[in-house]
């Protein structure tokens, strides 16, 4: 029988989809990088949140272990608004709830049970220019610095 090893970047990607999920921050909340106009973004005011793998760096593999791992979260939101007032205050918002859900996220003890996260921020917020209205959208770059040394 050989040992599963989980990369620490999967472990963490899969915490923070599953506590934003339980959070209800969005209609709906996927893993990877989906087309935000293929999940229900017909509907007005339907928001979308996905998290997604980006990089990896820093990686120390002495003693267990510790590294960077690098997420993007992207924030969708429908609005038939005729301007872009309405629209941007429901990006807002919908940003608001998932940066105080990751906040809470990276607050608990051991977030995730198998390495320790040391730190998380994030790193910049952008807009989607690639992207048409009625659907408004962001960017986040999050970083968690994750170490196996301390356990």
């Amino acid at each position: 029988d050989c040992e599963v090893l989980t990369m620490p970047w999967y472990l963490i990607l899969k915490a923070i989809v599953d506590y934003l999920k339980i959070a209800k921050v969005a209609d709906c909340i996927k893993m990877g990088y989906p087309e935000a106009e293929s999940n229900g973004m017909d509907k007005d005011g339907y928001t979308v949140v996905y998290v997604g793998r980006s990089h990896e760096t820093n990686r120390n593999i002495y003693h267990g272990g510790e590294g960077t791992v690098t997420l993007e979260v992207g924030a969708y939101v429908n609005d038939n608004g005729k301007d872009f007032d309405t629209g941007y205050e429901k990006l807002s918002a919908l940003e608001s709830k998932v940066q105080e859900q990751i906040e809470e996220w990276a607050s608990q003890d051991m977030p995730v049970k198998e390495i320790e996260i040391m730190e998380v921020q994030i790193d910049e917020t952008a807009g989607n220019p690639y992207i048409a209205r009625p659907t408004l959208g962001s960017f986040m770059a999050l970083t968690a610095k994750w170490s196996k040394r301390t356990l």
